[in-house]
Parts: C-alpha cells; sequence; structure tokens
C-alpha cells in the first residue's frame, strides 16, 4: 500500500522549500517550441477542436434517429465517444490553463495521454457509425431518413475534430 501511495505522489519530490518558506518546482520543465503567438493560436486550435469534438456527439444524441435508442451496439459506443469527448475537453482546458512552462508531472499528466483519449474517442465514433450501419442492413430505413444523414454527418464532423 505504501509503494503506491509513493508512486502516485513522487512528484512531490520535485517541490522543495525555500528561505521564505514556500515550495519552489525543482524539476524537469516541458517548453513549447515557438513565441507566446503560436502558443495561444495553439491553444485555441485546441480548444475549437474539443468544443466542435463535444457538441457534434451532443448534438447526435437529440437526434430521433431509429435504432439509436433502442440498440446496444450503437447505443454503447455513443455513450462511450461522448465520455470521451469530455475526457478530452478536460484535457484541453487544463493544457490550456496551464503555464508555458510545464512542470515534467503536469505534463505526463494531461498532455501526453491527450492523443490516447482522442484516439479513444474517435474509434468509438467508428463503432458507432459501424453499429448503425448494421442496424439499417438489419431493420431498413424508418420514417426518419434524415436523421440517418444527420447522425452520421456529426459523427464524422466528430471524427474530424478527434
Amino acid at each position: 500500500m505504501t509503494q503506491k501511495k509513493d508512486r502516485r505522489k513522487a512528484y512531490l519530490d520535485a517541490y522543495r522549500q525555500n528561505e521564505h518558506g514556500s515550495y519552489v518546482y525543482c524539476g524537469d520543465l516541458y517548453l513549447f517550441e515557438g513565441d507566446a503567438k503560436r502558443l495561444t493560436l495553439r491553444k485555441a486550435q485546441c480548444l475549437l477542436d474539443a468544443a466542435v469534438l463535444f457538441i457534434s456527439l451532443l448534438s447526435a444524441g437529440f437526434l430521433q434517429t431509429p435504432g439509436v435508442g433502442r440498440c446496444m451496439y450503437v447505443m454503447l459506443p455513443y455513450a462511450a465517444a461522448l465520455c470521451g469527448s469530455i475526457s478530452v475537453c478536460w484535457g484541453v482546458l487544463r493544457f490550456c490553463a496551464a503555464p508555458s512552462a510545464l512542470p515534467a508531472h503536469s505534463y505526463e499528466e494531461f498532455v501526453k495521454k491527450l492523443p490516447n483519449r482522442a484516439l479513444f474517442t474517435a474509434c468509438c465514433c467508428i463503432v458507432c457509425l459501424v453499429g448503425l450501419i448494421l442496424h439499417l442492413i438489419w431493420n431498413g430505413a424508418d420514417t426518419a431518413a434524415n436523421s440517418f444523414f444527420c447522425f452520421p454527418l456529426l459523427h464524422g464532423i466528430a471524427l474530424l475534430a478527434a
């Protein structure tokens, strides 16, 4: 049990107390290779992509697409993609709120994991689309044919944003 706690809080060893009693970070720092304008543009682009990802998946859930509300092979991947988009948004918000010089533990915690979160969300979108296509093949198109067009379109937008 103590080894697990030591591994979780190992980043605290990089903080040292100075003569005034406050703690100063003395570990490795990750710096952005560019000027402040490029960093601001990169953060704005990440925020825009995360917002488009989340909004497109959330709005797809409000559509009355046949098969989405009743089929587990469509609903479960959709729910996982929505949770993944929330995780991506959380990571992007933490990245945008961070200073330009990131401590190593912050970089490992949210910046390094961000591509994997986006990849998970994209894979869930693909599985959801495959499930919707299978539902369409097995059950045929119902009355809401335009929902069958909008739901994949919103998932395609989410794939591009991820």
